[in-house]
């Protein structure tokens, strides 16, 4: 009887042990594709922004596209929101999009902001009048780990 009560003690340890075991490797993984991604994100090469103005309406287009590549090993879930605010904080123009990219997949995003022409006249960033914010949030392991960043740039010179 003891010896029947001995295995199940040591099979319930090695349980538990192999569990822990794929808990660390899951989460070294999940670690690894958020670098991963969050480098990428980040870096200057991933980004464009192209502003333009309609000539019929006046109206000024904000377009900030470009292609994320997942090099990790897992699959990830990207968000992003991009806000124009005037000097008040209020928000001028606010879009957002989600996408899923594959593990060693590349995928296109495209956000445009619409700024109107009664509105355009209260941001001038080159006069420290408005801010531009950029919040991104990378999930993966079916959304189980993740973290969002929010990246605020002021209106203004160096000076």
């Amino acid at each position: 009887m003891w010896y029947l009560l001995l295995n199940k003690t040591k099979l319930l340890k090695i349980t538990i042990l192999l569990f822990q075991l794929f808990s660390l490797f899951f989460l070294g993984l999940s670690l690894h594709t958020i670098v991963t991604v969050s480098l990428a994100v980040i870096s200057t090469e991933t980004f464009n922004f192209t502003f333009n103005v309609d000539d019929s309406t006046g109206d000024l287009f904000v377009i900030l596209d470009g292609n994320l590549t997942n090099n990790a090993f897992l699959d990830v879930t990207l968000f992003f929101e991009v806000a124009i605010l005037n000097s008040d904080g209020q928000n001028i123009a606010k879009d957002s999009t989600s996408l899923n990219i594959n593990s060693r997949d590349t995928a296109p995003f495209a956000i445009k902001l619409l700024i109107p022409t009664e509105m355009a006249w209260s941001i001038n960033l080159e006069q420290n009048i408005g801010t531009l914010e950029l919040t991104f949030t990378v999930r993966t392991l079916g959304d189980l780990v993740g973290f969002t960043n929010k990246m605020v740039i002021l209106g203004g010179d160096e000076n």
